[in-house]
């Protein structure tokens, strides 16, 4: 007798501050699921679920009870957490013992009864939407990474997630993940358990499935799931290029905080910048991300006084925002992940000043490698040079792209086909 389709679902991911690649990844599951199986009910666990409703038109829960520095949770079920003591800064043998092991040692006690305190009471009101499910899905992204909050962050969120949908019998999909720092044995043990519970898993790069480890061995490599969004074809303006920066190392925005660094990165954009105008370009400046909003207007002032006509920031709360600004441009200079896939989505081309192997993958993988520089290092003088050759040929390398995206589009269509395509 044939199964009848999953009409309750749920999804994991870490979004609701502002990112638009994984909003653009959770509208992307939202939309495959509606066209497999008509009208669904979708709920979403997710950081800030205030937003995800208003974003998606959706349900929402928060993904986790536990927070900590770096992977902030709202619960719109629970009063506001008071400020975290274990933010405080600490020694470097404190540090170094959270890096190596990822959990609360012997002096934090009072702390890891808080946070067992805080993850029972999310259990017990999260449980009752679980056990309704018909399937769980990790929404793709960068979901395996410890980089912000550590093990007791997203990490340990998945894990408790795997062991929710296995007691109560429910499928675990994790779909076209990424995997970025696991750096505590404690990360790595919440990330293997999750994938140890999931009856379905893929990565979105064959590099994120071999940092993965032995758990991940086998799993098949399918492109990341912004890549199932359907997209309108945009007509560039000849003469306007996209520029949009990233709060890279910046204090208050990044987990590891380098004040001097994300000033050289800023002004050395701001140069690139400018140079651009002066070889006769318009030049929109955009954020793929809420957190880069400082970094637009950081950049804005290090470039100085412009005319209005030549230089403007676009307003792109809405990853559709960032489509229409990216696919306005000739050409994209981006370093955030999804701030060039996104213009890949487009139709446009992308300059990347990389940050991560992450980004250098998505540069390689679509053709592009020799645009891709490192952010640490890049010249200006010598950057413009090869953006004005892709601005140059921005018509060829603009249907690569096309051609890569409608290639990803098709496998990321058979990857939601198998998992929410009614079998015979």
């Amino acid at each position: 007798m044939t199964e009848p389709p999953a009409t309750r679902i749920g999804l994991i991911s870490p979004c609701g501050w502002g990112n638009l690649g994984d909003a653009a990844i959770v509208e992307s599951v939202i939309q495959g699921a509606r066209r497999r199986l008509g009208d669904p009910s979708i709920v979403a666990f997710t950081m800030n679920p205030d937003d995800t409703r208003t974003r998606h038109g959706i349900d929402a829960a928060a993904v986790s009870g536990v927070e900590r520095p770096g992977y902030r949770v709202v619960d719109p079920d629970e009063p506001e957490r008071p400020a975290d003591e274990d933010a405080a800064p600490r020694s470097r043998l404190r540090r170094a013992a959270d890096f190596v092991v990822g959990l609360p040692g012997p002096r934090d006690v009072a702390t890891a009864l808080r946070l067992a305190a805080d993850d029972r009471r999310h259990g017990r009101r999260i449980d009752g939407i679980a056990r309704e499910l018909d399937h769980v899905v990790v929404a793709g992204g960068g979901q395996l990474d410890d980089f912000w909050g550590g093990a007791l962050g997203h990490p340990y969120a998945l894990a408790r997630w795997g062991r929710r949908a296995r007691r109560f019998g429910i499928p675990f999909s994790v779909l076209s993940v990424g995997t970025g720092t696991l750096g505590s044995i404690a990360s790595r043990s919440f990330v293997r358990d999750a994938l140890r519970h999931a009856n379905t898993v893929s990565f979105r790069d064959a590099g994120s499935r071999e940092l993965a480890g032995p758990a991940a061995a086998g799993a098949p490599v399918v492109p990341d799931l912004v890549y199932g969004l359907p997209v309108e074809p945009r007509r560039p303006h000849e003469r306007l290029i996209a520029v949009s920066p990233m709060s890279y190392c910046a204090p208050g925005w990044w987990a590891v905080a380098d004040e001097p660094r994300y000033r050289r990165y800023i002004d050395r954009l701001a140069q690139l910048t400018r140079l651009v105008l002066d070889r006769g370009f318009d030049v929109v400046v955009l954020s793929s991300n809420r957190s880069d909003d400082a970094a637009v207007a950081d950049l804005v002032d290090a470039i100085g006084e412009v005319p209005a006509d030549r230089l403007r920031v676009a307003d792109t709360p809405t990853h559709d925002d960032y489509l229409d600004a990216a696919g306005a441009a000739v050409a994209v200079v981006a370093t955030r992940l999804h701030g060039i896939l996104l213009a890949h989505l487009a139709g446009r081309p992308a300059l990347a000043l990389s940050y991560d192997r992450k980004v250098d993958v998505a540069m390689h993988d679509v053709g592009h490698a020799a645009w891709c520089v490192a952010i640490d290092e890049f010249d200006p003088a010598v950057v413009v040079e090869s953006l004005m050759a892709m601005v140059t040929d921005a018509e060829a390398l603009g249907a690569t792209v096309t051609e890569q995206v409608a290639a990803a589009r098709a496998a990321v269509d058979r990857q939601y086909d198998e998992v929410f395509g009614v079998q015979p």
